[in-house]
């Protein structure tokens, strides 16, 4: 059973990351709706990454935290007030709509999975 529902969450994942989008935009903004925070993903085009391995990660070990109502996707960074300028993949933990934390550059998957499961 625990098997179906990783292999429903990971078509779902598929789903959000190739549907149709304006070229225009890098990149690809997944927002995961916590308890108390918001955690936004911003996926580059350019790559898969760590990123997405600590979201499936958290998913085996949260699988309600991280249900697919809970995943939303969209590409417009303008209402979270974020400029997100690099072309590489980040990471952002929003409190109240504010930004209280900020992954990207050298971090490993660990280091994702320990930050994401403080706000569970």
């Amino acid at each position: 059973m625990k098997k179906y529902f990783i292999f429903i969450f990971f078509i779902i994942i598929i789903t959000l990351l190739t549907a149709c989008q304006k070229e225009s935009n890098p990149y690809d903004v997944i927002s995961i709706d916590l308890t108390n925070h918001e955690v936004l993903y911003i996926q580059s085009k350019k790559n898969p990454d760590i990123y997405l391995d600590a979201i499936f990660e958290l998913r085996e070990k949260h699988p309600y935290a991280f249900s697919a109502e809970k995943l939303t996707k969209n590409n417009n960074l303008n209402q979270y007030n974020i400029e997100h300028e690099s072309t590489e993949s980040s990471m952002y933990i929003l409190e109240g709509g504010k930004i209280k934390n900020e992954l990207n550059g050298d971090i490993t998957k660990e280091e994702i999975v320990q930050e994401i499961e403080t706000l569970l």
